[in-house]
């Protein structure tokens, strides 16, 4: 951290059902490890809680190496959805594209 003390980390929520999303940044910081406790949970996840206030903060999934931090959303937040693109003929989708035989080279 200290070599890089711009370093920001973005935050993506993400539904697919209906592709809507959205993005914030945070300020990356070192978490001391010295101010959580771990416990397992029914799932046997772990899960980090504050010494000082005892808000879970953590949870590490070892069976998928998923660690996640628990943060509340920013009012900074940005919303946005992706409309589905229409489906579409490939033959047609490649001819609009230009594509060519050319584009592939077998070796």
């Amino acid at each position: 951290m200290q070599q890089y003390p711009h370093l920001r980390t973005v935050i993506l929520i993400r539904n697919m059902e209906n592709f809507q999303f959205k993005v914030f940044e945070i300020s990356t910081v070192q978490f001391d490890p010295r101010n959580y406790t771990w416990s397992l949970n029914r799932q046997r996840n772990f899960e980090g809680y504050n010494v000082q206030d005892g808000v879970h903060t953590f949870t590490w999934q070892p069976h998928g190496s998923q660690f996640t931090i628990i943060r509340q959303v920013s009012g900074s937040a940005r919303s946005f959805e992706v409309k589905k693109p229409d489906i579409q003929d490939a033959e047609q989708f490649l001819t609009n594209l230009g594509f060519g035989e050319d584009w592939v080279k077998f070796l």
